[in-house]
Formats: C-alpha cells, structure tokens, sequence
C-alpha cells in the first residue's frame, strides 16, 4: 500500500487582460513548498523552463491541433526525465520505475466571451530503497523556512519525522516491524495544473504549436575547400649515346622519352552551422543569438547535392593520368616505340578536423617507379628508366570565423563576427535590436556569411622524380616540381573559403511582435 504523508500546495493567480488587444500581458504562478531532498538530489540545477507560442488567428479549439498529435512534456517533467536519464548514463543510482501523464492536447471550452485553457499533468518517482536516490538514507522531513515578510499564512517548523512515522502505523499496524523507518520504499508524486482565462480578442495569442520559445533552429551545411584541376603537361627527356675510341665519338643510340600528366587535387572540408534565435521577438528589445559549428564526413551524394563532384565522398582528392612514351633508335634501326597508360587515386575520406586537438590525416605520399608503373629497360643491362611521383602536405587548422548581420528591410539591426573555437559548443553574438524600421516587414531577417576556416599551415606539392641507371653503375635521381599550391593561391588570406560554386551563408527569419505572446508551458520531446 502506498500511503499519502505530504502534499505541496500551490498558490495560482487568475489571469485577466484589458480590452486592448496590443496589451502586454503576463502568467505569474507563485510556488511555495517543502519538497523532500530526493527532488534535489535528482535534478539539482538543470531545470530548464521552455515555452510554446501562437501563430494563428483562430479563437477554437482546433487552434490546438497542432499539439494533438505531438509527444508533449511539461518542464517539471522534462527536467526529471534529463536529470534520470543522465544519471542512468553515468552508472548513478535511479528510480525503481518513473511514469509521466499527460493529456493529448491542453483543453480549452468558451465560456461566454471567455476561453478557458486547462493543462494537466502527473508524474510519478517510485524508490524500493533510498539508495536508489543516491542516499544511505530518507531525509528528515525538517521546515525550518521563515513566513516571507509580504506573505499571508503561517508556517509551522519542526522535524516531522516522528509525525510520519505514527501515522504510517496507524494506517498499517505492525509496519515498523518488518521496515526500518527511513529505509522503506517511497513514491513521489508530482501533479501539475494549469489554467488560463483569456477574455475573446486575446484567443489570437494562444498557441498552436509546442515549440522550443528560446531556441528556434535554422541548419545549413556548407563545405570548405578548393578543386585544383591541373594543366596538361608534357616532360620530354632525349638522350644520346656515343662511342669514343681513338679519339673519335660515334652516335649509335638515341633515346627519347615523352611524359604527358593530368591530375587533380583538392580539399572539401564540409561542416554543419546552427543558428538559434528566439522564436519571436518584441518591438524595441535587444537580443543576444548563438550559432555552433559541427564538423561532418559527406558522402558522395551529399557532394553532387551541394554542386561539387561526388569523387567517392573523398575530402582530399588526389589523382592523376599519365601516359608515357619511348622510342629509341640504334645505329639507325628504330628499336623502340611503345607507350604506357598509369592512373593513381590518392584521395582520402575523414571528417573535417576542427578544434584544438584535431588534425589532418595527410601524410606524405611517395609513389616509386614500380608503383607507378613508369619504369622500363630501353636496353637490357645498359640503360633502365623510372619515374616516380610525390606529395608533401603540410596543413595544419586554427578558428572558423564568420560574419553576421540583419539584412536591410528588417525591424531590427546589428551586425558583427562570430569566432567559432571549439565544434559542437554554441557561440553567443550580438546584441540584435528590434524596431519599427521598416515600413511593409514585420521580421528580423538574420543571415551569417564569409565563413573563414583558419589555417595555420598550409602548403601542397606534387612533384615527381626521374630515375636514370645505366650500366647498372647505380641510380641516380633527379626531382622536378609539377605544381605547388600555398595558401595565396587559394585564398587573400591564411584561411580556406567556403567552396566555389557551393551555398556559403545561413539565413532565418523570425518575427518582431509589438506585444508579448502568452506562451503554454509544454515541450515536444
């Protein structure tokens, strides 16, 4: 059996507006109790009060439609289900068993030019054992608080744990014989109701939709980066050959090899940015946003979706065509003529690096002759060519700046930059202040650009090497350049741009209001 020891009482204040429509309105509700320390040791400081808005013009019931259908969660509760959820996650003790009820939708009926609006809700924490609430045992039920000056009442302190203990026994005789008092199990119970009287010309204002009232979300992904499509080059090496006896040299070989090269490289670093904002906002107030970055790994698709080749969801990109040609003509007879087709992917998939202990997975690549596949022996045992190819990469990632601004036309203005440092952690800027600056809008029309994702280190070179052995007297090599690309060839800056020919900005519109809303304490799980 489940006995009743402790009731929280609140105090609620009926809430009345004018007949002004355009008037300011609020919803006080005053809470004074007792709560056992269970409450505290669950949720401590992480409630966390979201509101829900009104967008449409209706004054019925269907103006609450929107919300039939949703998972719908008070604040109370969404503050236990996080603070459990948390502590399950950790490996903290929790709850034998939790239960949250809520109606489908709040209720509302019209009583004459009135709309009364009803929520309910109930939440129910069982414990079989103290421990399952962190403790070695139940708290004393101990009021020590003082009657606040302004208030009307009385409060009776003390340690009522004796009161309780009595009254348990009275209910069910003989129970301390079988549970120690403070070790029993216990069921916390919370039950919330709420209730607004809006005269008629405030019904517009009444939600339609549970929505987050300070966290409005505007997502775009962009992708940093570059694509350098080289130039068809062509590398001829000729050699000659003579035989010098008496001292007179006669030609009896000539060699000639020929080097044609296509290649691509290049870098997309994709990221997500978060915008938030409120949901609206009120004429001639000042407020602060915060917007996040989150690095990402695209796939193939999600490249040809922002206007760039799929590549395999490569983030570098490193390829390249060779083909190589030899003739070779001794004492006159063509000996050779023949060509060789090579192709190399080097490319690589990982996540955009970003933060301070992040890095580019690059290393320096070195592609021998073998490996290339540009290697013959013009005349056996006398003259063997290769050609091999290289890449040094030195990158190395700071900030992500951007810029943001209230585009003209809008009832609000304000305008800055945004240093982003770590990923995923949202980043305050402001201030934004609304107005009645323009004369057919009645929003705030948002928008962060330039995004610049800092280099400290940048530089890229492909290059090759040619390998000469001739009567197997040893190797010798000799390196030339193909292309070097620093960070002034890609940039005006030591930073990467958003990518050519891809979305480089995040937008979002939000209302500007002359008056406040009245906003219905529910959440959308």
């Amino acid at each position: 059996r489940c006995i009743e020891v402790l009731q929280i009482g609140v105090k609620k204040e009926k809430v009345g507006m004018g007949n002004n429509s355009k008037s300011t309105f609020q919803i006080v509700i005053y809470i004074f109790a007792v709560i056992s320390m269970i409450l505290f040791v669950l949720i401590g400081k992480n409630k966390q009060v979201i509101a829900s808005k009104n967008e449409t013009n209706s004054a019925t019931s269907d103006q609450l439609d929107g919300i039939a259908n949703r998972q719908l969660e008070t604040p109370l509760q969404q503050a236990l289900r996080q603070a459990i959820d948390r502590r399950s996650k950790s490996g903290l003790p929790v709850p034998s068993s939790t239960t949250y009820q809520i109606p489908e939708a709040p209720t509302m009926i019209q009583e004459n030019d009135t709309f009364v609006m009803v929520v309910s809700a109930t939440s129910t924490l069982y414990f079989e054992h103290p421990n399952q609430a962190g403790l070695d045992k139940w708290p004393d039920v101990v009021i020590t608080a003082d009657l606040p000056t302004s208030a009307n009442g009385y409060v009776k302190q003390g340690n009522y744990n004796q009161e309780i203990r009595s009254f348990i026994e009275q209910e069910l005789p003989g129970i301390w014989e079988q549970h120690e008092f403070g070790y029993e199990p216990r069921r916390y119970t919370f039950r919330e109701t709420l209730r607004i009287e809006l005269p008629d010309e405030a019904a517009e204002k009444i939600v339609s939709e549970a929505v987050d009232l300070i966290d409005k979300r505007a997502v775009e992904e962009l992708v940093f980066g570059f694509t350098e499509t080289g130039p068809r080059i062509e590398y001829i090496v000729e050699e000659e050959w003579e035989e010098c006896i008496l001292g007179a040299c006669f030609t009896i070989a000539e060699v000639k090899a020929g080097l044609e090269l296509d290649w691509d490289i290049g870098l997309r670093l994709p990221f997500q940015v978060d915008l938030r904002t409120p949901n609206s906002m009120i004429l001639d107030h000042t407020y602060m946003l915060d917007s996040s970055i989150t690095p990402l790994d695209w796939s193939a698709e999600q490249y040809e979706q922002a206007g760039l080749e799929g590549a395999d969801g490569n983030e570098f990109l490193l390829r390249y065509v060779v083909f190589l040609g030899v003739q070779a003509e001794i004492v006159g007879i063509e000996a050779v003529d023949w060509g060789i087709d090579a192709e190399y992917d080097g490319s690589g998939s990982f996540t955009t690096p970003f933060g301070p202990d992040d890095s580019f997975p690059l290393p320096t690549i070195g592609l021998s002759p073998e490996q290339t596949g540009l290697q013959w022996e013009v005349v056996s045992s006398v003259l063997a060519i290769g050609i091999g190819l290289r890449i040094d990469t030195s990158l190395s990632q700071g900030e992500i700046a951007a810029k943001w601004q209230v585009l003209p036309g809008s009832d609000a203005t304000g305008n800055g930059s945004v240093t982003y440092v770590y990923p995923q952690v949202p980043v305050p800027f402001g201030p934004l202040t609304t107005g009645d600056f323009a004369t057919d809008s009645d929003q705030a029309h948002i928008e962060i650009n330039d995004f610049q994702y800092g280099l400290d280190e940048f530089l890229m070179d492909l290059g090759g090497y040619l390998e000469l052995e001739l009567f197997g007297y040893g190797v010798e090599v000799t390196d030339f350049d193909i292309v070097e690309i620093g960070v002034d060839d890609i940039s005006d800056g030591p930073w990467l741009n958003i990518h050519e020919g891809t979305k480089d900005n995040i937008e979002t519109f939000v209302d500007v209001n002359e008056n406040a809303l009245i906003f219905l304490p529910l959440v959308v799980k």
